[in-house]
């Protein structure tokens, strides 16, 4: 289990996820994403004191919260990344991805969604390394159903590489 940040920040590079994470711990996010990615040091805080509260607490690899309601992480083990209300308790999780990828492309198709200028857009999707913004800008414009089938989208992507 983890019990500091080094700890954190050392599992993080391990599972090879993008070095920008780590921003997040110093506020540091373009602007279209400060209220999402939002500095996790709080509920870190809350997890080192009373990990039972968290979901697999063995392995979990806080990433972000957003408004002091919801964290991101990552479980190795299960290499799935989920989002979980704290509110919920620790066994109610939401798998978001089954890969990095997989689990950016609710909250990239989120800002398409939304009009986000495409420069800004581009900040957003350099700053955390997504890959597939053409092939996600296009299926969203041709598909109702987006919302429910975007990690579905990156994985027939991830499969063909």
């Amino acid at each position: 289990m983890i019990r500091s940040r080094e700890q954190l920040f050392n599992a993080i590079r391990a599972a090879h996820l993008p070095e920008n994470l780590l921003r997040i711990w110093e506020d540091d996010v373009p602007s279209r994403l400060q209220y999402t990615l939002q500095n996790p040091a709080s509920f870190f805080e809350a997890f080192l004191s009373h990990p039972e509260g968290f979901p697999s607490p063995d392995e979990l690899l806080i990433l972000w919260q957003t408004n002091g309601q919801s964290i991101v992480g990552y479980l190795p083990s299960s290499r799935i990344f989920i989002l979980n209300y704290l509110e919920d308790g620790p066994d109610e999780i939401e798998v978001l991805g089954e890969s990095y990828q997989q689990m950016l492309s609710g909250l990239i198709a989120k800002l398409i969604m939304r009009e986000v200028p495409d420069a800004e857009l581009l900040k957003c999707v350099e700053f955390l390394g997504f890959k597939y913004l053409f092939q996600l800008q296009e299926f969203i414009a041709k598909n109702p159903n987006w919302e429910e089938n975007t990690a579905s989208l990156i994985a027939e992507i991830e499969s063909t590489e």
